[in-house]
């Protein structure tokens, strides 16, 4: 029986912290690493999340929505599936989609993750990003489609840094710059976890985690299917303004 990975990274914040919430209740419920030396990998997980909720409600009292938050995710996601979508397309059976994916490719490797950067860093990269897109590989871009996403990208950052800059001063941004850090240490915390446990599995069998990993599953299959259903709304509205 495996472990069904959740897509952390793409949950709101307040999701986020509700799947550590049912994950911190599984682990006191089963104790799956109980007397296996598992107070290093429990203690600094139960210290994350607890700072990952001091941060939350500091966002919650400075009178903040999420909106920002949600911007942030909305242009990562996108980030994502334009970086998929050229990977994907350097395994296209047209010639000329591989050879225009492979010199796109550079280009994204150059950059990096540009979503792991903190937010105005973020912004930056996405603007370069774009020029280069648009640009000398705009020819690229078209060849493979993903033109409609690279205007998506643009549109989300844009609107992402005109938000910031209108509404949030320094100081109010300062809650949600630390949860996006808090967020990766949680993530980090989490699936060190998930690791000692699938190695237990294998070692020891699965029989005594099959109840744990049942139920963590059920909350992992509801989180992803949330994720699909919200991409699936973003990929439309991609499709629809590559129509236009």
């Amino acid at each position: 029986m495996e472990i069904t990975a959740i897509k952390l990274s793409h949950l709101r914040n307040e999701e986020h912290f509700k799947i550590q919430l049912d994950f911190e209740k599984l682990l006191q419920k089963f104790n799956p690493l109980s007397g296996r030396s598992s107070n290093p990998f429990e203690i600094a997980y139960r210290e994350l999340v607890a700072n990952e909720e001091i941060a939350l409600d500091a966002i919650r009292r400075s009178n903040l929505t999420d909106e920002l938050s949600d911007l942030d995710v909305q242009r990562d996601a996108c980030f994502r599936g334009l970086a998929d979508t050229v990977s994907a397309a350097s395994k296209h059976f047209s010639q000329d989609v591989r050879t225009a994916a492979s010199r796109l490719q550079i280009v994204f490797d150059t950059f990096g993750n540009v979503a792991q950067k903190p937010y105005d860093e973020e912004t930056a990269a996405i603007i370069k990003l774009v020029a280069n897109l648009q640009g000398a590989y705009g020819a690229d871009c078209a060849i493979i489609g993903v033109t409609g996403w690279v205007a998506e990208l643009q549109t989300l950052n844009n609107t992402f840094d005109t938000t910031k800059a209108s509404r949030y001063n320094e100081s109010a941004t300062k809650p949600l710059l630390q949860m996006k850090q808090l967020r990766k240490q949680v993530d980090a915390a989490y699936r060190a976890i998930i690791k000692r446990i699938e190695a237990l599995m294998e070692v020891n069998g699965n029989e005594s985690f099959l109840a744990f990993v049942g139920e963590l599953n059920q909350y992992a299959l509801s989180y992803n299917n949330l994720i699909a259903q919200r991409q699936g709304r973003n990929a439309k509205s991609v499709t629809q303004a590559d129509a236009n």
